[in-house]
């Protein structure tokens, strides 16, 4: 990329040969040589991406976008896998890098000519949506109980027209029966889904589906469903940004470097680290908070929360971000697990293999224990044997439960809707209580005070 060659180290030998040339390599994945003679995979992509944009944008524009993708590319790959230096995982970094509307489905600018590249050497991409679902006003993150939820939908083509009298929304409401409604088309690209109401504390599973004018049948998401619960309000019952030790504990097993700390990030993100914490407060938990070679070798070290006191709260949702690297995506893990003993015994959540960057994660506790006075979480992070760079990373962490009042309101609880009751929100409001969250969005702001305003004139 910086000489616009596909030669690597020209003249390199004696006799004036060159070490590679990844114009005319034939190694496809998977191989399985040495990782050196493997990796002529990645420089063959690499060069034929050069070539297909150069061909696309002209010579100097192709090469000058192919450079800022291979640029962006390399400060989010997690890298190859085993002899592995190209792989399906890499095409989807590149498309990532590539993307311009934060949506792989529709695919990316670069689309074919990066494809086309990864096409010959065996490494398919994702494929391209034929219909685009998107949803302009966001998808509900909560449901109001006893009120239809409307959802501003588009369907664009992407190659298949989507045929509009066929456009559905499918949901269960607690597992239960498949209900659908026609989605109602108001011409172009533009419709409303709707859900109907539903009781406080529901979950509702659904998902979007329209025939094409190929015939076929389109859903969104592709596999499984949306998920949403209907509930009044939320209760946040801990909020933790890091930027202070709230009880958390630290216990290592069998382990030479890498222990959890907690601080500023510092390594840059060279070595597969965080470069910086997820929510912008400074601080998060992070395994060998230095620079350089920074990563855990051994393990586990174990990340072990303060107990809490769940017992009043049975639909309690655990939040956090987390960030976990292994290079060589070998069996190294970050194993999220929860405890209703105070950490006598202890159930798996997940395992997490390789991630790019921060994921935020939610769980409902009694979904894996009963929710007690004694409720803890547990985040371990191992290279084990030690042959990986391992990096991970927690913050953000958060703990919330739904609340259902059949009469917001009433904010006082007196049994009356009268000036009372706004002069209750308002202190609530102004001393930035939990309960003060009237639209649920996690925020305390003047969406509330309006949102709480509608209700208090309505009644109940």
């Amino acid at each position: 990329m910086t000489y616009d060659t596909p030669i690597v180290g020209e003249n390199f030998f004696t006799n004036g040969g060159h070490i590679r040339d990844n114009d005319n390599t034939i190694v496809t994945y998977p191989c399985g040589g040495a990782i050196h003679y493997c990796g002529q995979a990645l420089g063959g992509a690499w060069w034929h991406m050069r070539e297909n944009l150069g061909a696309t944008y002209g010579s100097a524009t192709g090469l000058a976008i192919a450079q800022q993708n291979f640029v962006d590319w390399s400060l989010i790959t997690t890298g190859g896998s085993g002899n592995n230096a190209a792989h399906p995982g890499t095409a989807i970094e590149v498309l990532t890098v590539d993307d311009d509307d934060g949506n792989l489905d529709n695919g990316t600018p670069n689309y074919d000519d990066i494809c086309a590249a990864f096409g010959m050497h065996n490494i398919s991409c994702p494929e391209v949506e034929p219909i685009i679902f998107a949803y302009p006003d966001g998808l509900p993150e909560s449901l109001i109980p006893g009120q239809a939820t409307d959802i501003a939908v588009t369907l664009t083509s992407n190659g298949v027209d989507p045929v509009p009298n066929t456009a559905m929304i499918w949901y269960l409401v607690d597992g239960g029966g498949l209900i659908g409604n026609d989605l109602v088309y108001h011409g172009g690209n533009s419709y409303t889904a709707t859900i109907d109401p539903v009781e406080c504390l529901s979950v509702v599973d659904y998902f979007f589906q329209v025939q094409g004018n190929d015939g076929n049948t389109y859903s969104d998401p592709r596999t499984g469903t949306y998920v949403v619960s209907a509930y009044d309000a939320l209760d946040i019952i801990v909020s933790d940004d890091f930027e202070t030790n709230n009880g958390w504990t630290v216990e290592n097993i069998d382990l030479a470097d890498g222990q959890w700390t907690r601080g500023v990030p510092v390594g840059g993100g060279t070595r597969g680290d965080p470069a910086n914490d997820f929510d912008g407060s400074g601080k998060c938990w992070l395994t060998d908070n230095v620079a350089g070679n920074s990563d855990v070798d051994g393990g586990p070290t174990r990340l072990i929360s303060p107990a809490f006191d769940l017992s009043a709260a049975p639909d309690a949702v655990v939040s956090y971000a987390r960030w976990f690297t292994n290079d060589d995506n070998d069996g190294d893990r970050l194993r999220v697990e929860v405890s209703s003993n105070n950490g006598g015994s202890w159930v798996l959540v997940e395992s997490v293999a390789n991630t790019i960057g921060w994921v935020v994660v939610d769980f409902r506790v009694a979904d894996f224990v009963t929710p007690t006075s004694q409720v803890r979480v547990r985040f371990s992070a191992t290279d084990n044997p030690n042959d990986s760079i391992t990096e991970a990373g927690i913050d953000a962490f958060s703990i919330v439960t739904v609340l259902c009042n059949d009469c917001i309101a009433d904010f006082n609880n007196d049994g009356s809707v009268n000036t009372q009751d706004v002069l209750a929100f308002l202190n609530a409001w102004n001393a930035g209580d939990s309960s003060a969250d009237i639209n649920g969005d996690g925020e305390i702001n003047t969406q509330d005070v309006l949102a709480f305003l509608n209700l208090w004139n309505a009644g109940c």
